[in-house]
């Protein structure tokens, strides 16, 4: 049923997409957001092997598509990015390592999701090629109002700012891999 609504959700952003020529930009940073909004659903009735398998299979069809330049609403972009792909990836590196602990699954997904796609709406206006330093203050706000409510504040403040950092300095859509990695390790080794 998961798999059957992502694939619904995206022939039809593409369809919108390219009926009212909406910019690439816009598409890929709904589908961020709601295609993460499903993931998180999903995983109230998923289990692991589940989730993984269906995040492997999107992740074989996306690779696919990027090759080919398929889906409209992720390559039709003036900047080189991996996004959808490092998005995937990221994804799944969330659900190998905290898939089980819910709450640490949750805070992840939500800081995949959320930070990014509002920083890179606004920083797009800014700038359209590169991130900008009003799209990294909006991440490490949106991060920190996120990192709060699953840890305390002495906790919250350096990390929003490691996740902000790693975030900035990850070129081409990277930061949809490096931010979950980034979480992962420093929840495991400092939290």
């Amino acid at each position: 049923m998961a798999g059957s609504f992502f694939i619904v959700f995206f022939f039809v952003l593409e369809y919108v997409k390219r009926r009212f020529q909406i910019n690439s930009e816009y598409t890929r940073k709904f589908a961020h957001i709601f295609g993460g909004l499903g993931v998180l659903i999903s995983s109230f009735y998923l289990n692991q092997l589940e989730y993984l398998s269906l995040t492997l299979f999107f992740l074989f069809v996306f690779l696919i598509s990027f090759k080919k330049k398929l889906l409209k609403l992720f390559t039709e972009i003036t900047r080189k990015s991996y996004g959808e792909i490092t998005y995937l990836m990221g994804l799944i590196l969330l659900g190998l390592f905290m898939y089980n602990t819910k709450n640490l699954f949750y805070c992840g997904l939500l800081l995949l999701i959320f930070p990014d796609s509002v920083a890179g709406l606004i920083g797009y206006q800014i700038n359209k090629q590169k991130k900008t330093l009003v799209g990294s203050f909006i991440y490490f706000f949106l991060a920190l109002f996120i990192l709060l409510q699953f840890f305390p504040s002495a906790y919250s403040i350096p990390f929003a700012v490691l996740l902000s950092l790693t975030e900035y300095f990850s070129p081409y859509g990277l930061d949809n891999f490096s931010i979950p990695l980034v979480y992962i390790l420093v929840v495991n080794l400092f939290l």
